[in-house]
């Protein structure tokens, strides 16, 4: 296995069978996909978002039944940008600068 897809999630990646199509989490090695990965980041999340994650207690399927509305009706329903939304001066403090040369493993 590679190392960009140690935790299996290279599935999910770009190149993958199932290319950036859905919301992937890999937490403490093991990778969940769907509503599975959406209500654990909720749960991660502060109130009243976290109160949401009490939706894991519904089986599976009806859950990722209800991803994947949202996920098909989420324009509709929030509307979309016809740009990306530029971060403010704000926003962009509160995040430690990225060098992806400076990371890289391939330098």
């Amino acid at each position: 296995m590679c190392i960009r897809d140690r935790h299996g999630a290279g599935r999910y990646a770009e190149g993958g069978e199932e290319e950036l199509s859905t919301l992937v989490l890999v937490q403490n090695g093991r990778v969940f996909v769907r509503s599975e990965a959406a209500l654990r980041v909720m749960a991660l999340l502060d109130r009243p978002w976290n109160a949401m994650a009490v939706a894991a207690i519904l089986p599976t399927p009806l859950r990722d039944l209800g991803y994947k509305l949202v996920a098909e009706y989420r324009y509709a329903v929030f509307g979309k940008a016809e740009d990306c939304r530029a971060p403010s001066e704000s926003f962009r403090s509160r995040f430690i600068e990225y060098r992806q040369e400076e990371h890289s493993p391939f330098k």
